[in-house]
């Protein structure tokens, strides 16, 4: 018996594919089917058996901080359901026999966490993106695209909402794991391109010389026939000047008769934590990541729809992770002591062609062989149910934290966890102090009828019998209660509560200048909380240029992804400089190469619109001349008005400034030879001309300089007209000077 006989059956070996039937050739890809398939089902279970134990660690921290960041805190570990549980369902039990026990949270966790996330999610980090050789115009013209496509892919994508939740994984979980794609889908669109081609007859028609027959013009439509027969022509032959001759004749063109419609594609791109994402805890960087498994818990139906369709695989609800530790750590927090119905794990799972050895030799081959660039394997339960050739870095960006020493970093959340604990401590020991601050009186039953004292009604001066109790002739009614001496809060508390408040700040780097709150023992003058502000920012520093370095590897795979995928020409509006203009993204504009991508990070924070606002106050406040004419100059009127936060707000020259830009514009779509025109009455020439002069300077001005020239001297000819103008009314103003003052002499 031949034991490679599948291995001989995947590499041919011995076979002749002419020779075989169809039958035969049907068997023998199904074989290598079912081969494949067993290879990278075995790949897949050696790499989920990979750091197994000690990833439940790293998973019961990363669903901690997610419970305590959804104000779950109230929670305890159940070794034997591997769960957390929620404290507050035992003590419900309780309620009947001690009254209530709730324990209360006070949830500083999210709060801190949230206003560091706000104070670096002002704006998604700028992205740069460089030519591969600057003196390559198609390379400069392929990067200053590929900056158009990301401002396109930003606003499909909701970056700025999407850094909010790369922000928030990274706080609770520690490790940002980002997978793009590209999805087609008829909503975005559609591309019609020719499908069926018929040839049409259509009468046309030749002119002929009427003197001596020579060809004057050709194909002419129908219905010009009677126009072209009545215009004089001029032989080139035999010099004869008249109308010419009609020959009707028959041509056949090409007409489409039916289209094929095509959905549009756009790039997106998601972002998922430890929980969902398992990775090698070894690993130091993306490169030593041999395998990237995605696990995503849906319902079945959808995997069936997907996979399934015709029910060949026999897909069952339960399958994946459903006994495994990982979902529970991913679930809802609702599915707290429930398990969800009709939901299953699909654990896709890429790996590098180097992962592959991990396999027997000649299992690797086999792989190696088939996916030479790396493969992406989807399981449900025991079933593959789908793979493809795929790289996993084109798929994957992971971020990087230079102050851990592997990919898997310690989460920020970790060190708030102990101070959110010990601040429900003190919250519930000030509620219980308050709560049961009313002390309790004991009365003796023989100096107070309380039955009868229950039934009589309260009012002014009433009297009630009572005696003091007996026993003893001396006693006093007074003796006959008893008042239980309360508790009372210490001033331990207050000083414990403020220190520890201030030891949280310190933990977490969330400064009250951060989120707005008053400075400690100071003054608060402006000066003092922007220099306060800037102290606490610049901790967020690290941060930033940690999220910047990851969002701009992330951006560049999408941006490529765009750019390989596009079919057509593509176009977006979007308002500037006081009108909307369209931005093309040309086929033909992405001939190059895109060497660099850089982060615009500069180690600097994006301010946020106060401080925008305050820097404006503090520049007009500085009444220096050459300020000002930097903040009244017509390029900034938009900005002005942005950070004063009143878009109503009207600055001189602003309708100037955007009636230039969209004479630049319309001048920049129409015709060369069109004719250029300016208002002699109403327009400011002067604004105008600086504004125009900036813009044939800036970037803008020189694409249009080396794409088009025609259109860049139309635009020098509109600044000319307006240099005319300005000097004309110079001169009509030199002229009353001089008329008035020969008036003054007597002159005429």
């Amino acid at each position: 018996m031949n034991d490679t006989a599948d291995l001989d059956v995947l590499q041919g070996v011995g076979q002749d594919p002419e020779a075989l039937t169809p039958e035969e050739q049907k068997k023998q890809e199904e074989s290598k089917e079912v081969e494949i398939q067993r290879i990278l089902r075995e790949l897949v279970k050696i790499a989920e058996k990979e750091d197994e134990d000690i990833r439940i660690p790293m998973l019961l921290r990363a669903k901690r901080n997610n419970s305590y960041f959804n104000n779950i805190q109230t929670i305890f570990y159940n070794e034997e359901a591997r769960d957390y549980r929620d404290i507050n369902a035992i003590l419900n039990l309780l309620t009947d026999i001690n009254g209530n026990v709730d324990i209360k949270t006070a949830n500083v966790y999210r709060a801190f966490a949230e206003s560091l996330i706000a104070a670096l999610s002002v704006s998604a980090p700028p992205v740069e993106f460089t030519p591969d050789d600057a003196d390559n115009p198609d390379d400069v013209e392929t990067a200053r695209t590929y900056t158009s496509i990301h401002e396109l892919i930003s606003r499909h994508t909701h970056a700025g909402l999407m850094l909010i939740k790369a922000l928030t994984i990274l706080f609770n979980q520690g490790v940002v794991c980002a997978y793009n794609y590209y999805k087609t889908d008829p909503s975005y669109g559609v591309i019609q391109t020719p499908k069926d081609i018929a040839k049409r007859p259509v009468r046309t028609f030749d002119l002929r010389c009427s003197n001596c027959s020579e060809m004057l013009d050709s194909g002419i439509p129908e219905n010009q026939s009677v126009q072209a027969a009545s215009i004089p022509y001029t032989c080139h032959s035999c010099g004869f000047e008249g109308p010419p001759k009609i020959f009707p004749k028959i041509d056949y063109v090409d007409e489409v008769t039916s289209y094929e419609e095509t959905p549009k594609g756009r790039v997106g791109f998601d972002l998922f934590g430890c929980t969902h994402v398992k990775i090698p805890l070894y690993a130091r960087n993306a490169e030593g990541i041999g395998y990237c498994s995605l696990r995503l818990d849906d319902h079945i139906a959808k995997f069936q729809t997907l996979f399934d369709p015709d029910g060949e695989l026999n897909i069952q609800p339960g399958g994946g992770d459903t006994y495994l530790y990982d979902r529970w750590a991913r679930i809802p927090a609702e599915y707290y002591q429930a398990i969800p119905k009709d939901i299953t794990t699909c654990r896709y799972t890429w790996f590098r062609p180097w992962y592959y050895r991990a396999l027997k030799v000649d299992d690797a081959k086999v792989l190696q062989k088939e996916f030479p660039t790396g493969v992406m394997v989807a399981v449900i339960g025991d079933i593959v149910v789908d793979y493809e050739h795929e790289k996993l870095d084109n798929r994957w960006t992971f971020s990087f934290d230079p102050r851990s020493d592997f990919i898997h970093a310690e989460p920020a959340g970790n060190a708030l966890v102990p101070m959110q604990d010990a601040t429900n401590d003190i919250f519930n020991l000030g509620l219980q102090s308050i709560e049961y601050g009313i002390p309790e009186t004991f009365v003796h039953p023989k100096t107070v009828n309380l039955q009868a004292y229950k039934k009589t009604p309260a009012s002014p001066g009433m009297m009630a019998p009572a005696f003091p109790p007996p026993g003893n002739s001396n006693s006093k009614l007074a003796d006959g209660f008893h008042t239980v001496q309360t508790a009372t809060l210490s001033s331990e508390y207050t000083a414990f509560a403020a220190s520890l408040k201030s030891l949280t700040e310190f933990v977490t780097g969330a400064l009250p200048t951060i989120f707005g709150g008053s400075l400690p023992n100071s003054e608060n003058t402006a000066t003092e909380y922007t220099e306060s502000r800037a102290r606490a920012l610049q901790r967020l520093q690290l941060v930033w240029q940690m999220i910047g370095v990851f969002w701009c590897q992330l951006m560049y795979k999408c941006v490529v992804d765009y750019a390989t995928n596009l079919r057509e020409d593509e176009k977006f509006s979007s308002r500037k400089n006081g009108t909307y203009i369209n931005t093309w993204i040309k086929k033909s504009s992405l001939q190059g190469k895109a060497g660099h991508v850089e982060p615009e990070t500069a180690g600097q924070l994006p301010q946020s619109w106060q401080a925008k606002r305050d820097l404006l106050v503090q520049l007009i406040g500085f009444q220096n001349p050459e300020i000002g004419a930097i903040l009244l100059h017509p390029n900034n009127s938009e900005n002005v008005k942005q950070a004063i936060g009143m878009q109503e707000f009207y600055i001189p020259g602003e309708n100037d400034r955007n009636k230039q830009w969209s004479e630049f514009y319309d001048i920049c779509n129409g015709e060369p030879n069109g004719p250029v025109t300016i208002d002699l009455i109403a327009d400011k020439h002067e604004i105008h001309m600086e504004v125009l002069q900036d813009i044939l300077v800036s970037p803008r001005g020189m694409q249009l300089y080396r794409e088009n020239p025609a259109l860049y001297n139309k635009q020098i000819q509109h600044y000319m007209q307006h240099e005319q103008a300005v000097q004309q009314k110079m001169m009509q103003q030199q002229n009353m000077v001089g008329n008035i003052q020969g008036d003054e002499n007597g002159n005429v």
